[in-house]
């Protein structure tokens, strides 16, 4: 299945957000590997804190693009380090980048929102986390739980402020949804055709 994924990527047109080039950017790193001779993702699920509009949430690692980083690659492996205490290193490269989504939209006039850039990554070691205090609880996604659609659902949501039914996965007491399952489902459904296409966060559904 990796490789499966791994080629599609290659191949992948992404799209450009047109509010990326004035937009605040964010990054993060989608870490494919084998769990006990699964394909799996990595993902995080955010401490819960005040103040916080992910708070909670299952999502990967990554952050906020600061001026001292050359790249938004960049961002996403220093906030992974940061984050989880897993070093990327140059053995996994990128296999894939996704398209850009707006987390956020302009909040004033000065403000212009937030975009953020996906990284796909293939990590074919042991991967041994610390996380820290935003991190509430690293876990390995089966891919196959996620291909399978008799685990996907429908959920009530509210997302860049408009009441919406969108879909999500319950992984145990977790639910994965939003920003993060339309990554997955952008990735997947280019290497497996029958895959949901990924919806999109802005349109109205």
């Amino acid at each position: 299945m990796l490789a499966k994924i791994e080629e599609s990527l290659r191949r992948y047109q992404r799209a450009e957000h047109p509010m990326r080039k004035v937009s605040k950017r964010a990054a993060v790193a989608m870490m494919l590997h084998e769990r006990d001779g699964e394909p799996s993702v990595l993902m995080i699920r955010r401490a819960e804190r005040k103040g916080d509009p992910w708070s909670g949430h299952m999502a990967f690692p990554g952050g906020m693009v600061d001026p001292g980083d050359q790249h938004s690659f960049a961002a996403a492996v220093r906030e992974t380090e940061e984050e989880i205490g897993f070093t990327l290193a140059e053995t996994e490269p990128v296999i894939g980048r996704l398209s850009d989504i707006r987390a956020r939209r302009a909040q004033t006039i000065k403000d212009k929102g937030l975009v953020v850039c996906p990284y796909v990554l293939r990590v074919d070691r042991e991967i041994t986390v610390r996380p820290n205090h935003e991190v509430a609880e690293v876990v390995s996604v089966p891919l196959s739980f996620i291909r399978d659609l008799s685990n996907r659902s429908i959920m009530p949501a509210e997302l860049l402020d408009m009441p919406r039914h969108i879909p999500c996965y319950h992984f145990g007491d977790r639910i994965i949804w939003g920003m993060s399952l339309a990554m997955l489902d952008e990735m997947l459904s280019h290497a497996f055709p029958e895959h949901p296409a990924p919806w999109s966060m802005e349109a109205p559904h």
